[in-house]
């Protein structure tokens, strides 16, 4: 297990430098079948396998934060790519708003990473 969750987060830091790093926050339609080119990729390595689809909500909500210091692109990928799956996409929000909503995790948490945190939460829309 630990070695496919490397796999997972390789292949996430690898996508987000070789493809989604130039990707703003901006809603151009050229942006699309990048985006949707990395989601067809985290579908079939992460979201069919139980276990890589925990690593991802994981990844997405975990206290260091989805890809802290990557851009916009790959958080937009992983959370469409988590879309279809109802029970996933419900509990990557309910700990996005509870994590939000902790006064210890606000004070005591870099602003980096809050940013990025707050960047996913709400430039989801692909």
């Amino acid at each position: 297990m630990p070695d496919q969750r490397k796999v997972l987060l390789l292949i996430l830091k690898l996508l987000s430098d070789a493809y989604l790093d130039a990707i703003g926050n901006s809603e151009a339609n050229e942006e699309y079948p990048t985006i949707w080119a990395a989601v067809c990729v985290l579908r079939e390595i992460a979201v069919e396998s139980d276990a890589q689809r925990e690593h991802l909500v994981g990844w997405l909500t975990g206290a260091s934060g989805a890809g802290v210091g990557e851009g916009c692109g790959i958080r937009r990928a992983a959370v469409a790519a988590l879309a279809d799956r109802k029970d996933s996409i419900s509990t990557v929000l309910e700990k996005s708003l509870n994590q939000f909503g902790d006064q210890l995790y606000i004070k005591h948490t870099p602003i980096l990473q809050q940013e990025g945190e707050f960047s996913s939460k709400f430039c989801l829309e692909i």
